[in-house]
C-alpha cells in the first residue's frame, strides 16, 4: 500500500462539526501505523496534507438531508466529484470544493475517501448532538477500514 493518511476536518465551536477534532484525538491516542492529521479545512492546508499521498481518508461532518443524524457514510472522490454534501467552512469553501480545486490542480491523491457523519447541527456551540456523539465508535471502525489499518 502506498502513502496514506487520515485527515479529520472540523471546528470545535460549531456543534457537530467538532466530530473531526474529537475523532482525531481518539485516533492519535491509538498510535496507528497510518498518520492522523487535524485540519480546519482551509484549502491550502489540505493541499499540503495531500501532497505525496496515494490514499487520503477524510473525516468530516456532512449535511445531506438524506440520512438521519449520526449516519456514517463513505464516499469516494478519486474518480468523480463528491455530491456537494460538505458544508462551507469558516473560510467560505467546503471540503467538496477543496477536493475539486485539488483535482483541477492535479494535486488530488488517486484515492480519496470521505467518511462523513451526518450532522444535526452546525450552529455555534461546543457540544455534539447525542446522535452524532453516539456515531463515534462506528465512524472510527469505518475510518480504520478505509485506511487499511483495521
Amino acid at each position: 500500500m502506498g502513502e496514506r493518511a487520515i485527515i479529520c476536518v472540523g471546528n470545535r465551536s460549531r456543534s457537530d462539526d467538532g466530530i473531526g477534532p474529537l475523532i482525531a484525538e481518539e485516533l492519535l491516542s491509538r498510535n496507528l501505523d497510518v498518520p492522523v492529521h487535524f485540519s480546519n479545512g482551509e484549502p491550502g492546508e489540505l493541499l499540503d496534507l495531500w501532497r505525496g499521498l496515494d490514499r487520503a481518508v477524510m473525516v468530516d461532518a456532512v449535511l445531506t438531508g438524506r440520512s438521519e443524524p449520526g449516519t456514517v457514510q463513505v464516499l469516494r472522490a478519486g474518480d468523480e466529484p463528491l455530491p456537494v454534501i460538505s458544508h462551507a467552512s469558516s473560510h467560505g469553501i467546503g471540503l467538496a470544493e477543496s477536493i475539486e480545486l485539488a483535482r483541477s490542480l492535479r494535486a488530488l491523491p488517486a484515492d480519496v475517501r470521505l467518511v462523513g457523519i451526518e450532522a444535526e447541527s452546525l450552529e455555534p456551540g461546543s457540544e455534539l448532538t447525542p446522535a452524532v456523539r453516539a456515531a463515534i465508535p462506528d465512524a472510527i471502525e469505518q475510518i480504520l477500514t478505509e485506511a487499511g489499518d483495521a
